[in-house]
């Protein structure tokens, strides 16, 4: 989809990656749609870019990668992989490839994310 929006936008497309260090998330299970969503708990891992980026700078903060990024991050690195189609237990384990300046134009860093709330249905 990131593409499509850049063919169609151009530079007025901003691509922003949202990366956190610790935390957790709400999720839904696999394909159930209809049940709750659970908590998921994250490390700071071991592999990805995440793990670099919280150990680079403490607290949350924000970077341009349009102004001219570190080296390093016009390398290939690994960011933690989330979603359906990662296995509930291992999910720390999964990475999935990325080259940080190529494929995002800047990114937020939230070194600790705390679960959000469902929101109330119709006729709660």
């Amino acid at each position: 989809m990131g593409s499509r929006l850049r063919e169609r936008y151009g530079d007025a497309c901003y691509a922003l990656a949202l990366l956190f260090g610790k935390g957790s998330f709400l999720a839904r299970r696999g394909d159930d749609l209809q049940g709750p969503p659970v908590r998921h708990r994250v490390g700071t891992g071991i592999r990805s870019i995440e793990a670099r980026l919280a150990d680079a700078v403490r607290g949350d903060y924000y970077a341009d990668l349009r102004a001219g990024p570190e080296p390093w991050l016009d390398s290939p690195q690994a960011q933690r992989g989330f979603g359906a189609n990662v296995p509930r237990f291992v999910h720390r384990f999964h990475t999935a490839p990325l080259v940080p300046a190529r494929d995002y134009d800047g990114f937020a860093f939230v070194a600790r994310s705390s679960c959000s709330h469902p929101l109330a249905g119709p006729g709660d």
